[in-house]
């Protein structure tokens, strides 16, 4: 006898388990066929399942609408939304091509931008004049004319230029339009390997062609069932000699015997039957019915990626309630994975576009970014519990000095809601702690010798007063001089002392100074004099500290960061050129600075003006571009 040959796997030589030609599994074989865009719609306008699979992860995802920042301006969020999101209507338009992508692979939003250049040139983000429509188009409507082969270029072996596949893709062109990469917002569907994304066109799938066997069978197997209750319970009638009175030609007889039986059935509500005759029911048996539809649901739950609940309105037990926290999360985190990893990039290179541009309101940093909202709604109670635990946290912070209370009041109730998110600027401090030891000792040390090293009279020198530096001599035309000091934001004027070499002066009845010194510029030509904001800055970052005081509950509009700008700015003493540069940075909100019509009367309820003044207000802003632009 032939000695069988044995593989790694399981044979079976009589049943012809895994042997090719007897077991029909060993034939079948995976093969991805492309859908086609008549078969996308088809089954996403017939199938509400297929519909919701498609929009619902997308509606979800922008059910609270976006949160957009830069830094430290608390405004920015309600001012892109207001100024740049809506006149172009550009959330919904994104919202329409993410649905597109779902559905039929991929979405796209293209842009009217005039820039100097052809629409399949790239995009010139420094001489974007405007952006004047939004177009979103899907797969079927663009093809790919191009295919980017530097492999050092942000588009390697993706379409670089596309080409409109129907007319009115453009306000001047129509059917062979070509549009550069650049200029487009793509978002994708489900994501296919490598060399069927090429052999799909260089797109990805939809979501519906992977599920479209489970749809299909589930929407069968519930059809099957309402056929089922339909011959649910069958009548069998049996009469006697029937099959002779057929043979006989004698159909009439049966039927009108038939149609006797049902007569008596709505008179009578009986039957009526001969001697010889006999009735009965037979009912089809549907146990295990339920199994099967509840397997057909969960394999196609299984397969979309949603929970029981959101998918078939039901938890997986077959109730509403059934699906509990968990599953609540299960969807929330998929939400999420959705927004972070397939959103957010794409939204935020359309924004990039629409705020790149020199009409823009609104304009695009490094610093720009976008979160979104918590997906879930707690209730009142938990909500207070979490409020609790923060505030015990913030509580051992505070008394270990972590952080300030400031800190905390802006960062919890700084905003329109309360957050749990704590913003520290943590280079913003580590450039505090060197102002404050710059600060201790803003003037050179001093030692007097028995013959110190003094200026001459006529030579520019200052006197510091307690750390604070005086400004030059001011000639008083009769032999001496004086000099002024700003204190505490007022310019308060020395007593006169006789031009020497050697010499000191008091305000008011304040302690002598120290020998005279020379003025010196630091290595960026500024002198202490230069880095000593205005008094109008001084002034203005005074009253905002006043208003926080006096209003607690009222005053928004500034970070932790920017009320530690205000007490650095209304101590009135000299800033770090790091810190006046800042400030000239700042000179983009001027525009939010005008104090709207409603809160003329209360001022502090102003964001923008809060966060202007604290800055230094006008004043001090235009006085730090003018340091910034002196320094060397």
């Amino acid at each position: 006898m032939a000695k069988i040959k044995k593989n790694d796997g399981w044979q079976n030589v009589l049943t012809g388990l895994n042997i090719m030609g007897r077991d029909k599994k060993m034939s079948t074989v995976a093969e991805y066929e492309r859908m086609s865009q008549g078969d996308a719609e088809s089954i996403y306008s017939i199938d509400k399942l297929a519909k919701k699979i498609v929009d619902r992860p997308v509606t979800e995802a922008f059910k609270k609408d976006p949160i957009f920042e830069n830094g430290d301006d608390a405004t920015f969020s309600e001012s892109v939304r207001d100024k740049i999101i809506t006149p172009l209507d550009y959330q919904n338009k994104f919202i329409q091509a993410a649905k597109w992508a779902r559905l039929y692979g991929a979405g796209f939003l293209l842009f009217g931008i005039r820039d100097g250049r052809l629409p399949n040139e790239p995009v010139d983000f420094k001489n974007i004049r405007s952006v004047d429509w939004i177009q979103p188009l899907h797969r079927w409507e663009l093809g790919y004319s191009e295919i980017g082969r530097d492999v050092s270029q942000p588009y390697y072996r993706e379409p670089v230029i596309y080409t409109l596949n129907e007319a009115g893709g453009s306000p001047d062109e129509g059917v062979g339009f070509t549009v550069h990469r650049s200029r487009l917002v793509r978002i994708d569907g489900e994501n296919l390997p490598d060399e069927l994304f090429k052999l799909n066109g260089y797109y990805h799938d939809s979501v519906l062609n992977s599920l479209q066997n489970s749809l299909r069978n589930f929407s069968a197997s519930h059809d099957s069932a309402a056929s089922l209750l339909d011959d649910f319970a069958q009548a069998v009638f049996k009469i006697q000699n029937l099959g002779n009175l057929i043979a006989a030609g004698k159909d009439d007889q049966v039927i009108k015997r038939l149609q006797l039986i049902d007569a008596t059935r709505s008179v009578v509500r009986g039957i009526v039957l001969d001697s010889e005759e006999d009735f009965d029911r037979k009912v089809t048996s549907l146990t295990g019915l339920d199994t099967i539809l509840d397997k057909m649901g969960d394999k196609l739950v299984g397969e979309s990626e949603f929970p029981h609940t959101v998918l078939l309105g039901e938890g997986s037990t077959g109730n509403l309630s059934g699906a509990g926290e968990s599953e609540t999360k299960q969807w929330n985190d998929f939400i999420k994975g959705l927004q972070m990893a397939w959103v957010r990039p794409s939204y935020l290179y359309g924004l990039k576009l629409l705020m790149s541009a020199r009409t823009a309101p609104v304009k695009w940093t490094d610093k720009t970014d976008m979160s979104f909202p918590p997906l879930e709604e707690m209730s009142e109670e938990k909500q207070a519990t979490i409020n609790k635990t923060q505030a015990e946290a913030d509580q051992i912070y505070i008394q270990n000095q972590v952080v300030s209370p400031d800190e905390i009041a802006v960062s919890r109730f700084g905003g329109d809601e309360m957050s749990l998110k704590t913003t520290i600027d943590v280079e913003e401090r580590q450039e505090n702690l060197e102002n404050d030891e710059d600060e201790d000792v803003t003037l050179p040390e001093v030692t007097p010798e028995p013959t110190p090293e003094t200026v001459q009279d006529e030579a520019e020198h200052y006197h510091d007063f307690d750390g604070t530096p005086s400004g030059g001599a001011v000639d008083d035309g009769e032999g001496g001089h004086y000099h002024e000091v700003i204190i505490d934001g007022e310019t308060v004027r020395t007593d006169t002392a006789l031009n020497s070499a050697y010499h000191a002066h008091t305000i008011e009845d304040a302690e002598k100074t120290g020998v005279s010194l020379e003025i010196k510029a630091d290595e960026s030509g500024l002198t202490a004099q230069d880095r000593t904001p205005p008094k109008g800055a001084i002034n203005a970052a005074k009253k905002v500290l006043e208003w926080r005081e006096k209003y607690p509950d009222e005053i928004r509009g500034m970070t932790s960061v920017g009320w530690g700008r205000a007490k650095q700015i209304a101590s009135g003493r000299p800033l770090s050129l790091q810190t006046i540069k800042k400030m000239a940075q700042f000179a983009r909100h001027l525009k939010n600075a005008t104090i709207s019509e409603e809160n003329k009367a209360t001022p502090w309820k102003d964001n923008g003006n809060v966060a202007v003044m604290g800055w230094g207000d006008r004043v001090g802003i235009e006085w730090a571009q003018k340091i910034s632009e002196k320094a060397k």
